[in-house]
């Protein structure tokens, strides 16, 4: 039993970054499993149609906005609710005392908006600059950590 039960899955854009392929028959399979509704708010890279997603029992929607909270693909400037979005893939770099660098997806919350990493292998990531008052957290695969000082 988890200690938050999922209720509702919510992709914030670019689910498949291609048209139809193999990996598209293994996510299929997997949201059959699924006992959660799931619902897709559209990227600029989305190339499935919406049929095809829908068709799986997926809503697909340009953005949702629920209990004061906007959740859409692209990151807004302003916004009169805190935003969740992806788009940007943020990244962060990590700068060792001997200066080895490391280059990591990263978490990326500012005071108005959480901007989500990248979850594929091939996407990139955008290296961002956080200011004072923004927060940056970086996943091992097991646990997530804030990185505090920066370079």
């Amino acid at each position: 039993l988890s200690l938050f039960p999922v209720k509702r899955l919510l992709f914030l854009g670019d689910l498949f970054h291609s048209t139809q392929n193999n990996e598209w028959y293994l996510f299929e399979a997997w949201v059959k499993k699924q006992p959660y509704q799931m619902v897709l708010i559209s990227g600029n890279h989305d190339l499935i149609p919406p049929w095809k997603l829908e068709s799986l029992g997926i809503e697909v929607v340009s953005e949702q906005q629920e209990a004061g909270f906007l959740f859409h693909h692209f990151p807004y400037q302003s916004t009169k609710s805190f935003l969740f979005c992806g788009h940007l893939h943020p990244g962060v770099k990590l700068t060792g005392a001997g200066k080895q660098q490391l280059k990591l997806p990263c978490f990326y919350h500012t005071p108005t908006q959480f901007i989500l990493p990248a979850f594929g292998a091939f996407t990139g990531l955008h290296l961002l600059k956080p200011k004072a008052t923004d927060k940056v957290y970086v996943s091992t695969g097991k646990e997530v950590i804030e990185i505090v000082e920066r370079v």
